[in-house]
């Protein structure tokens, strides 16, 4: 191209040059040859032509480095360039999420060291995945130019499943399934008979709970048991099937089986996990219930405006600081914090002051054992923190107080506990009905991990020890409960979008018989990709999801995860004939 412009640059010279005579062809010594202008005029042209090429180069490339098929950026529909990040973060992420089980299985065949490889594409993917999820929270929150952001969701998805499908080759060639196959169905036969049994436990305990606690208190405990009974029907199927295939020598079908029961039996793990740590949230929320209820109505009381209160409206508390003049809204705060605290003594049965003055507690957050005989079930106490901790913001906000030192951290405990609880129980959520969950859901889950770490992180054995000494630090902890607190707000908003989701997409099987027992539930937790979308349209996933495949998923990105195949073995027809 530079040489065709340059070419062009010449031929203009002819015409620039005026025609002269014959008889001027040598002009008198004191006259100025035309002759002279030829040269600058065409360094000039050349110069120009040169530069237009470059330019036109560096946008071309960089148009062809952002954009996939390397179409430029502006040529791309705002609403195609959506439907692609958003398709291409639900994929990433199911390949990432699948990834990661199939690994804790080699990891237990071969060892963590032999892996150590496959575990740095993996996290590599995810940091990508992670960054591509901030930059659509990002957007969703209006937050930068919407175009460069969903081009960054794009570009750091494609990097992901580039580095998941790069490791993919060698990954296969560690666990060589061809050769160990038989092995690994006996591993993970083993691993199904404690699961099995697992299971049944978690049920008893879940009875307990059911007797102790509010509906909504163990709802997700109730739910994740359900699909634990689900997926081990499943995995018994599959495994049994993996042993007929090797009784007839079909290596190749048993390794297809034997990968949708591991997938399988990963999520068994999962789901009873969820229920005991659940079962542990609620003991601790328990614990600290009391203690909260009683520094909630001290607050609530010190911030109402009266004869004897502080210049900022309301009396002084140990361990917050002195308020300033407060906003209009501190009288509807104080009502709302009074009828929260009220709301939360009914249904916990825990007395007022008058009642409470026995002695029997000891430091805030430490409670004596018979305080726990006048509580009255049913009840929520993770959600009774929750309301608290929101009334105490409300009261902050309206006063314009930063909760500091002791005080600070009291509460920080509180928040984060409930932010974990809600955070872990809509991963577990997602990773288990990730066939169905769509982008928004997962969008707001990671960023509320990412909330989530960076208070973790801030309060850190230093930061817990350390006592604020300046208007900075105070800041510091109070942005620091604020983020805990807005991460279980968003963990919520996740785990609703996702329930949400889940109902709309259906039952891809039409029952659990179809296929294969329990193939119905296996569809929805991602361990079968299905093989055509359950609804004509499908918003939350860009365009109709999993179209292709029909097997279960193996480690890596978007263009290997499949490569196992075996779709037809999990249709929505009849099964396969098992040998007799």
């Amino acid at each position: 191209m530079c040489g065709g412009l340059l070419g062009a640059g010449w031929l203009t010279l002819a015409f620039l040059a005026p025609a002269l005579p014959a008889d001027a062809a040598s002009p008198a010594p004191d006259d100025t040859s035309t002759g002279d202008l030829v040269l600058p005029l065409a360094v000039l042209l050349a110069a120009v032509a040169l530069a237009a090429y470059t330019y036109i180069r560096r946008r071309r490339r960089q148009a062809t480095r952002t954009t996939p098929g390397g179409a430029a950026p502006d040529a791309v529909p705002l609403d195609e360039l959506d439907r692609r990040a958003r398709r291409a973060l639900v994929e990433t992420d199911d390949c990432i999420r699948a990834s990661r089980e199939e690994l804790a299985c080699a990891v237990r065949q071969l060892g963590p060291e032999a892996l150590g490889g496959c575990a740095t594409a993996l996290a590599a993917a995810e940091g990508e995945l992670a960054a591509a999820f901030h930059a659509r929270q990002q957007a969703d929150e209006g937050h930068g130019d919407t175009r460069e952001l969903l081009t960054s969701v794009v570009t750091h998805c494609a990097a992901a499943g580039r580095r998941l499908d790069a490791a993919a080759a060698g990954f296969d060639q560690l666990r060589a399934l061809e050769r160990t196959v038989a092995e690994e169905v006996g591993r993970t036969q083993s691993r199904f008979r404690e699961l099995a049994a697992r299971v049944t436990e978690v049920e008893a305990l879940l009875g307990g709970l059911r007797a102790r606690y509010a509906p909504t208190a163990v709802l997700p405990a109730t739910g994740a048991l359900e699909q634990a009974k689900d997926r081990l029907v499943f995995t018994t199927v599959q495994l049994n099937r993996a042993h007929q295939e090797l009784d007839r020598g079909e290596s190749r079908t048993a390794i297809t089986h034997l990968r949708a029961a591991e997938g399988a039996v990963e999520q068994v793990a999962v789901l009873t996990a969820a229920v005991q740590r659940h079962a542990t949230e609620l003991a601790a929320a328990e614990r600290l219930l009391p203690a909260a209820l009683e520094t909630a109505e001290a607050e609530v009381t010190a911030a109402a405006p009266g004869p004897a209160t502080a210049p900022g409206g309301g009396a002084t508390v140990p361990g917050v600081a002195p308020p300033e003049p407060a906003r209009g809204d501190l009288p509807g705060r104080v009502a709302v914090g009074e009828a929260v605290v009220k709301a939360v003594r009914r249904e916990t049965g825990i007395g007022g002051a008058e009642t409470e003055s026995d002695g029997s507690e000891g430091s805030e957050g430490e409670v004596s054992g018979d305080r726990f005989d006048r509580f009255v079930a049913p009840y929520d106490p993770v959600d009774a923190l929750r309301r608290l901790e929101s009334a105490l913001a409300g009261i902050d906000a309206a006063t314009r107080r930063v909760p500091d030192g002791d005080h600070a951290l009291v509460r920080l405990e509180r928040a984060l506990l409930t932010a974990r609880g809600t955070t872990a129980a809509a991963t577990d959520f997602v990773t288990t009905h990730r066939g169905a969950v769509g982008c928004a859901a997962r969008t707001r889950l990671a960023a509320a991990q990412r909330l989530l770490d960076r208070a973790e992180g801030a309060k850190g054995p230093e930061a817990a020890q350390a006592t604020p000494t300046s208007d900075a630090q105070a800041t510091s902890a109070a942005d620091t409960l604020a983020d805990a607190r807005r991460a279980d707000s968003l963990a919520r908003e996740a785990a609703s979008l996702a329930e949400r989701d889940v109902r709309a997409y259906g039952t891809p099987y039409g029952g659990a018989t179809g296929g294969a027992a329990g193939a119905s539930g296996a569809v929805l937790g991602g361990i079968l990709l299905a093989t055509a979308p359950a609804t004509a349209t499908d918003p939350a996933h860009g365009e109709p999801p999993h179209t292709t495949g029909g097997g279960p998923p193996s480690f890596g990105g978007p263009a290997t995860r499949s490569r196992r195949g075996g779709g037809a073995l999990f249709g929505a027809g009849p099964p396969p004939e098992t040998a007799p």
